[in-house]
């Protein structure tokens, strides 16, 4: 491998890394805003739905662990484990919000 071969892979790692850095610092920015919102109660009717609400108060708990263990590995150039733990984040959203809708018949 050539020294032009490692400069140029060195250079780009360095984009990720900033780019993570930046992308992570957003969502635990934005996982600290929702904090508040855990112990909001919205008197549903349905056991599913407080069941749901219930996931989703679990989730905003989780956020900004989960959010500050990525921006952490990413400032330390561990990129795959940024990588996980904000791929950690994106199960918990796409889910619960789908399931939802469809129990609670809104679209």
């Amino acid at each position: 491998m050539s020294a032009d071969t490692a400069t140029g892979a060195s250079q780009s790692h360095r984009w990720v890394q900033a780019g993570l850095v930046i992308v992570t610092a957003a969502e635990l920015l934005d996982a600290l805003s929702s904090v508040q919102s855990i112990f909001t109660d919205y008197h549903h009717e349905t056991d599913l739905l407080r069941f749901a609400q219930g996931l989703t108060s679990i989730k905003l708990a989780l956020s900004p662990l989960l959010a500050g263990a990525a921006l952490v590995f990413a400032a330390l150039g561990n990129i795959r484990y940024a990588i996980f733990a904000l791929a950690a984040l994106t199960p918990w959203s796409t889910r619960t919000n789908s399931h939802v809708r469809r129990v609670g018949g809104t679209k």
